[in-house]
């Protein structure tokens, strides 16, 4: 392994940590209501009765919180996603 190979796995190990540590904003159907939660916050941003509704506001948090978006559909699978944040780092190879 030569040095511009070392070079190469640090940068990715970089951008690898800054994806994890990115901040993600959940769209979710959960008892019978549309929640707007921030991961990792203790409780939702919003709770409204319209999955719409829920877009709206949870388009709204990621962009305030520079974060990437993901909408579930009633049966918990991923509907859409969307980043917010800024685009990761150019690698040039």
């Amino acid at each position: 392994m030569n040095l511009s190979d070392v070079s190469f796995l640090v940068k990715a190990l970089k951008i690898i940590h800054l994806i994890q540590m990115a901040k993600k904003v959940m769209v979710s159907f959960v008892d019978g209501d549309w929640k707007v939660k921030v991961v990792g916050n203790e409780r939702a941003s919003a709770v409204v009765d319209t999955k719409d509704e829920a877009v709206k506001i949870g388009i709204e948090t990621a962009k305030r919180e520079e974060a990437e978006l993901f909408v579930k559909n009633k049966d918990g699978t991923i509907g859409f996603k969307n980043s917010y944040g800024p685009d990761p780092i150019d690698i040039k190879g």
